[in-house]
């Protein structure tokens, strides 16, 4: 039976991380895809960054995440809809829960106004049940001090032969 290997690499990203640039090293990485209305692709990038940056990057001075970002797709399978995706990577699987005490910090410091409005003005940003998420473990994980801007999520599926899951991955490392 033949395995799909699915990895996402979060390349470019050394002015987030304080990892040093020749060490590699496996992380978790929680990426939520979303497909927005038309034109309302920047007002989802604006409320997020609004409201949930303070809470991303505070997670980032704690030590929780390595990294985080938005990102729209350059080009994608004609199957695939998503056009906004929002990740955060940590450098293993005990941060998780850090990031899942952020989100219910974040929530509980808000008004039921302040919820129901953010609900409000998602719901009007995106096509009603398009999200969806991916936790993943990225078996490698790369910065450099000086990478240049932009900086980039890749996502990328590619199916192994039966057994050579292995030198896919060692392909890419």
């Amino acid at each position: 039976m033949r395995r799909v290997l699915a990895f996402a690499v979060l390349a470019v990203v050394a002015s987030l991380v304080t990892a040093p640039a020749a060490e590699a090293q496996e992380t978790v990485s929680w990426i939520a895809f979303e497909k927005t209305k038309p034109g309302k692709s920047r007002d989802l990038i604006g409320m997020t960054l609004k409201e949930d940056a303070p809470m991303y990057d505070e997670l980032m001075k704690n030590g929780t995440l390595m990294a985080w970002g938005i990102a729209i797709p350059i080009h994608h399978r004609p199957d695939d809809d998503w056009n906004y995706v929002l990740w955060a990577t940590m450098s293993d699987w005990s941060k998780v829960g850090g990031l899942q005490a952020g989100f219910e910090k974040s929530f509980a410091s808000r008004t039921p106004e302040q919820m129901a409005a953010m609900q409000q003005a998602f719901m009007d940003a995106t096509v009603a049940g398009s999200h969806h998420d991916w936790v993943v473990n990225g078996l490698v994980y790369r910065v450099s001090p000086t990478a240049p801007a932009p900086r980039y999520l890749y996502v990328g599926f590619h199916q192994a032969l039966p057994g050579k899951d292995g030198a896919v991955t060692d392909f890419y490392t």
